[in-house]
């Protein structure tokens, strides 16, 4: 779940230099990584001050039941310029990690309370294996369908352990004829495969790379250079995702492959809802729906102690298609924040978090169901 800005910043510079190459190339040539130049960016603080699940109505004819959510989540500028929130993630879970390395914004999810793995990768520009810099790979097959092959193609998510196991640990040497069959890359795909035990309630991660023709298992034998944030969750009870675009996309509710998951679309700007943040402005946002879940499990989770409660705000500067002297920059920031709590139940069968409100308030929600203030309640 990253932040558009930076996918069609990149997908616009990209165009702009032309990475697709038509032409063969020289045995010798190197296909650059196009680094995006950095420009100024804002933390915002995103806390959580509120939520409230309910289960509802019967089971249908596949055990699911109704869910309604709504939690609220302090949303703060902390810096001394001005910043537009981009998205906010939200995710309930028995369990949930963050993860610190190549992956930025990605989030792999398990609902239920079994075991179960998957995988989630990326390409960066370089990084440390066994302390010597690896920066440049050969591809097979014509740029840039080879490295959309790589990526696309992966194996291995639903037998992590037998897959991880069975790759090579060591980097092959290049082919006779790898300038005839390939051509060298700068960059290094990379995919981190994670399995959760549930009955040892054990999470176990694998570091593998793509390299001249195959995928390495190089398990804690990596470093990367400036690392970013991801998340993984298990038990998931709800997952949802409000992203504020231009007044130019969609508004709505987008569809989702996974019924405890929830993806909101809200216009901004030029007359609608305003996702401009001050410098250290703080404001009240809400995210509010109705999903479906196993309401046996859902309820599990939410009595059997502590649940895993996760946010991310997407902040950005400068819009995606803005140039700055001639050039796009980078400008988009993910900020995070982890809690584990205990719900109270009330008589009519909700559970609430609450560190926001006291018995006489209550939330009046704006025109555009995001933002919240604080009134007296009647």
């Amino acid at each position: 779940m990253k932040l558009a800005i930076k996918f069609l910043a990149a997908a616009v510079l990209s165009l702009c230099i032309g990475v697709a190459v038509a032409t063969p190339l020289l045995a010798t040539e190197i296909i650059p990584f196009h680094r995006i130049p950095q420009g100024p960016t804002a933390d915002f603080g995103v806390d959580i001050t509120y939520a409230d699940f309910k289960v509802v109505g019967q089971p249908d004819e596949y055990g699911s039941q109704q869910m309604d959510y709504k939690v609220v989540l302090n949303v703060t500028n902390l810096a001394d310029i001005e910043a537009k929130l981009g998205m906010l993630d939200f995710d309930a879970a028995q369990n949930i990690t963050l993860l610190v390395g190549a992956m930025e914004g990605g989030s792999a999810s398990s609902s239920g309370g079994g075991s179960g793995g998957g995988s989630m990768g990326t390409r960066v520009e370089g990084l440390w294996l066994d302390d010597k810099w690896l920066n440049v790979t050969w591809i097979p097959g014509a740029h840039p369908d080879g490295l959309r092959e790589v990526m696309t193609s992966h194996r291995g998510d639903t037998d992590v352990i037998r897959y991880v196991s069975n790759l090579p640990t060591e980097i092959p040497n290049r082919l006779n004829n790898a300038s005839e069959t390939g051509y060298l890359l700068e960059g290094v795909p990379i995919r981190l495969y994670h399995f959760f035990n549930s009955t040892e309630n054990k999470l176990t991660l694998y570091d593998v790379i793509y390299a001249n023709g195959t995928w390495v298992n190089v398990t804690g034998r990596i470093r990367i250079e400036n690392p970013v944030s991801s998340v993984l969750s298990y038990g998931t009870v709800l997952q949802a995702t409000t992203r504020f675009w231009p007044q130019t996309s969609i508004s709505g509710t987008l569809p989702s492959n996974h019924s405890t998951s929830q993806n909101f679309i809200v216009l901004s700007g030029n007359g609608e809802f305003n996702n401009i943040w001050a410098p250290h402005q703080s404001r009240l946002i809400q995210i509010a729906g109705t999903v479906k879940v196993n309401g046996d499990e859902a309820i599990e989770a939410f009595t059997s102690g502590n649940i895993n409660l996760y946010t991310a705000a997407y902040s950005y500067v400068y819009d995606y298609d803005k140039l700055v002297n001639g050039t796009f920059y980078d400008t988009s920031k993910m900020s995070t924040n982890l809690i584990a709590v205990a719900l109270t139940p009330t008589a009519d069968g909700n559970y609430i978090y609450n560190h926001l409100l006291n018995d006489n308030q209550t939330l009046q929600i704006d025109q555009y169901g995001v933002e919240a203030t604080i009134v007296p309640r009647s």
